[in-house]
């Protein structure tokens, strides 16, 4: 297995790992996922991958298993975030970030430490660029995803606030600081 970055020619594949993730917000699922997340066309996705330097993904045997999608600000701004309630509130109330939108591997996959791989990956390469705050959204209703919580804390992530977006849905937003 490695991680590299994503190319447009992954779209299919990571599209695909991202539908399988996708849980309704009324689920009654122990299961956690992307809540109600409206997954990006491939064109879209395209476009995300060819302009964000933190775009990775986990492949094993030529196949997509999972991946880490994540945008500077600046590229937020320049790409189709507009309907998206959590980018526009994280823009209005901040600057010079990275912007952590998912990460995802594949059920079959989960639990084998790929996840944890990609974010370190992910991490090292947003300090590198000297960028010096991460800020990522974690389901906390109707959906609390404590992996994705426990995990974040152990990066030295913290809890930053809560938002209600989306009528009905709360979301974390969490921020790590690069000193």
């Amino acid at each position: 297995m490695q991680i590299r970055l994503a190319r447009p020619q992954d779209v299919k594949q990571i599209r695909k790992v991202s539908l399988g993730l996708t849980i309704s917000a009324n689920s009654i699922s122990p299961e956690s996922g992307f809540v109600e997340y409206k997954t990006p066309s491939e064109k879209e996705l395209e476009q995300r991958i060819k302009r964000s330097k933190f775009f990775y993904v986990a492949e094993k045997n030529k196949f997509i298993i999972g991946f880490c999608s994540a945008y500077s600000n600046k590229i937020l701004k320049e790409l189709d975030f507009s309907n998206d309630e959590i980018v526009n509130y994280l823009l209005k109330r901040y600057s010079d970030f990275v912007y952590w939108d998912l990460l995802g591997v594949k059920k079959e996959s989960q639990r084998q430490r790929i996840g944890t791989q990609l974010i370190k990956v992910f991490l090292d390469a947003v300090n590198k660029a000297d960028y010096k705050t991460i800020m990522g959204p974690i389901s906390h209703f109707p959906h609390r995803n404590e992996i994705s919580i426990k995990l974040l804390n152990k990066l030295d992530f913290f809890l930053e606030g809560e938002i209600a977006v989306y009528n009905t849905m709360k979301f974390g937003i969490y921020k790590k600081e690069f000193t």
